[in-house]
């Protein structure tokens, strides 16, 4: 929601200079490119740069009104803006033409991190096109997709306070990074083979071990991820009893949405869910016959199906042939789920026959998310990836208050002002 604002603009005919301060999720969505163009397309002159509160911008020219208007009526896909504050501008415009101004550095008390955001459509094309310099590069990510709250060491979100700091562009990408008609116009995350982060093993060894009834330690946005081949009884059973998980569960990720079908019954409002940006894993009705092993839903009528969340998983799922995986979190039995490289080598490498790793940091540890619709609405059952850290709105404000949850399954809360911030 956006709060109304309360200043008399003069009308386009005249020119008016404004400072304009969004705060929500606006750092890592492409918020300042969507800014930059519109300011462009609207004659302005100004600038726009992230800081410790959200986005502060500084406009000057006749369609300021027209601008403003746009600006909460149109921001991008993945952003979510909470305030906009408009006030006069006495100081001077920083023209001519509009610029992306070096980020301000301040207490982050007003800018929220987005979620980690499944691949989008346009990234995945360019992933599949052998003619595209991108073709087979699981990292591929753009201002509308890829990792975030997973790779944020600190706020505003620039690539120096992420784990991309230690991944400088290369010339191609960089130039990519400059070009206001491209979208990856200031993507934080932009990379390619030549100079971002690399897999310790191919795709093809991952699908080789997979194939042959083996394990495999696979790691992810927020974690390492335990996988082998569902249909396959034996893999399942050895990766129980080296596990030392007799009776939960477990998840199973489909190649698309019409192999989930063929998993679990699904209907259209439920793959709505699977398959949005936060690619939970959905628990549903298990179909008769759906050639997975019966140990994976451990005598549960129910199927736990999910939907790749990054490249790398479509990849290994692509190259499995349509056979779906397990998909589990990579920890030992009881304790958190792993993300360190070493620690994933010395204790996953005792469950796994290989253990997968790269060499871009995880900062902030993220499970699964976990959904199932109860009377047409979804349950969220586990908060995580691709959800958390995002805020619940609440009713009214109050006192800032901390809680935690129980001693099985701890989740902490933060309430401050309307805003329920619930941890992984």
């Amino acid at each position: 929601m956006t709060r109304r604002n309360t200043l008399a603009l003069a009308s386009d005919a005249a020119p008016t200079a404004l400072r304009i301060r969004v705060r929500g999720v606006v750092q890592g969505v492409g918020f300042r490119p969507f800014v930059h163009r519109l300011a462009l397309e609207l004659g302005l002159a100004g600038s726009v740069a992230n800081d410790g509160e959200g986005v502060d911008i500084v406009i000057g020219g006749t369609c300021a009104q027209r601008f403003l208007e746009r600006l909460k009526s149109t921001p991008p896909p993945l952003a979510r803006i909470e305030t906009v504050s408009v006030e006069p501008w006495d100081g001077r415009l920083p023209g001519p033409g509009f610029t992306i101004r070096q980020t301000q550095e301040g207490t982050a008390s007003g800018a929220l991190i987005p979620a980690d955001i499944a691949p989008c459509a346009a990234c995945l094309a360019e992933f599949c096109d052998p003619r595209n310099r991108r073709f087979g590069y699981v990292f591929t990510s753009c201002t509308d997709c890829g990792p975030r709250y997973t790779i944020t060491r600190a706020l505003p979100f620039d690539r120096e306070r992420t784990a991309m700091a230690a991944f400088p562009m290369c010339e191609a990408c960089d130039a990519e990074y400059r070009d206001p008609t491209s979208r990856r116009f200031h993507s934080q995350t932009n990379c390619c083979a030549s100079c971002g982060p690399r897999l310790s093993h191919s795709v093809a060894d991952v699908a080789a071990v997979l194939a042959q009834g083996g394990i495999v330690a696979l790691k992810g946005l927020g974690g390492f991820h335990l996988a082998c081949d569902a249909t396959d009884a034996t893999a399942v059973a050895q990766l129980r009893a080296r596990k030392r998980r007799d009776a939960k569960p477990l998840a199973v990720m489909a190649r698309d949405a019409a192999q989930a079908r063929r998993l679990a019954t699904i209907r259209d409002a439920e793959m709505a869910f699977l398959e949005s940006r936060e690619r939970p894993i959905l628990i549903a009705p298990s179909r008769p016959g759906n050639g997975v092993a019966p140990d994976v839903s451990a005598g549960l009528s129910t199927l736990g199906v999910m939907l790749p969340s990054t490249l790398l998983q479509q990849a290994v799922v692509d190259a499995l042939c349509g056979r779906p995986m397990v998909m589990t979190s990579g920890n030992l039995s009881g304790e958190p789920v792993i993300t360190d490289n070493a620690e994933a080598v010395e204790a996953l490498g005792r469950i796994a026959d290989l253990v997968v790793t790269h060499d871009r940091m995880i900062e902030a540890r993220a499970d699964d998310s976990v959904i199932r619709i109860l009377n047409g609405a979804p349950a969220r059952i586990r908060r995580a990836r691709g959800i958390a850290p995002a805020a619940i709105r609440l009713g009214s404000g109050g006192p800032d208050v901390l809680a935690f949850g129980g001693h099985l399954k701890v989740a902490a809360c933060l309430a401050t002002g309307r805003d329920a911030f619930l941890s992984p």
